[in-house]
């Protein structure tokens, strides 16, 4: 996620501070577009997310 952080920043885009995360939730950059859209970019898949709150494991990629 170093590499992209680098590539938005480079844009001059608006990176917006993470909130807090669940232990292994994963990684999510907040950046607004150049027509104020704000996106967020996350490491791993919603799978894995979603076991990270239920308590289980996730069970292949989606």
């Amino acid at each position: 996620m170093t590499a992209v952080r680098e590539t938005i920043t480079g844009l001059g885009l608006d990176i917006r501070p993470p909130r807090s995360r669940v232990d292994g939730e994963g990684e999510s950059i907040y950046f607004y577009d150049h027509d104020g859209h704000l996106f967020e970019l996350h490491a791993g898949s919603l799978r894995e997310r979603l076991a990270v709150y239920t308590g289980g494991a996730p069970s292949g990629d989606a």
